[in-house]
C-alpha cells in the first residue's frame, strides 16, 4: 500500500534557478624544455619551479597551486610521482635512489605527508618508460563565464 505521509505536498513548483556555466574557450600552454631548469613560470595562477629535466625523467615544484593544469609529454608511456618537498631533497641527496625504488615506497612518503602540519608543496616526478624526453608541456583551460537565469513553473 501507499503511505500518504510520502505523497507529495504540493502539486506545482514555481520560481527561478541560477545557473553560472564555465565554458573552455582556449587553453594556456607552456613548452618546457632542458632550458628551463632552475627557472620559475606561470600557467594559468599557477606557479611552477622546473627542477631537473635529464634524459627521461622531469622534475618540477609546484610552490602555488591556484587552479587545475595538465601535462603533456612526448610519450604516453610514463610513470608519475607526486612527493613531499621534504622527501624529494633527501632523496637528491642521496642519489643512490631510482625511480623504481621511489615508487615501491610511495606508501613512506604518503605517510610523510599526512604528518606535515600546513603541508602544500609537491614535487611531481615524469618519467618516460620509452624514450628520451626533449619536451613536457603544461596547460590550462581558459574559461568565460555565463551566467543564465530560467524560469520554473511546474503545475
Amino acid at each position: 500500500m501507499f503511505n500518504e505521509s510520502l505523497k507529495p505536498k504540493y502539486k506545482e513548483l514555481y520560481g527561478f534557478i541560477d545557473i553560472e556555466l564555465k565554458i573552455p574557450i582556449d587553453y594556456e600552454i607552456k613548452k618546457i624544455t632542458k632550458k628551463d631548469i632552475d627557472k620559475i613560470f606561470y600557467i594559468g595562477k599557477n606557479k611552477i619551479k622546473v627542477l631537473e629535466f635529464d634524459a627521461n625523467t622531469f622534475h618540477c615544484q609546484i610552490i602555488e597551486k591556484a587552479e587545475d593544469f595538465g601535462t603533456i609529454l612526448n610519450t604516453d608511456n610514463i610513470g608519475e610521482l607526486r612527493i613531499p618537498l621534504n622527501c624529494y631533497k633527501k632523496l637528491r641527496e642521496n642519489q643512490g635512489w631510482s625511480f623504481d625504488k621511489i615508487i615501491k615506497n610511495k606508501h613512506f612518503f604518503e605517510m610523510i605527508k599526512k604528518n606535515i602540519r600546513g603541508y602544500n608543496e609537491d614535487i611531481y616526478i615524469f618519467k618516460s618508460n620509452d624514450f628520451l624526453l626533449d619536451f613536457v608541456y603544461f596547460y590550462t583551460p581558459k574559461y568565460i563565464s555565463k551566467k543564465a537565469r530560467v524560469k520554473i513553473d511546474i503545475k
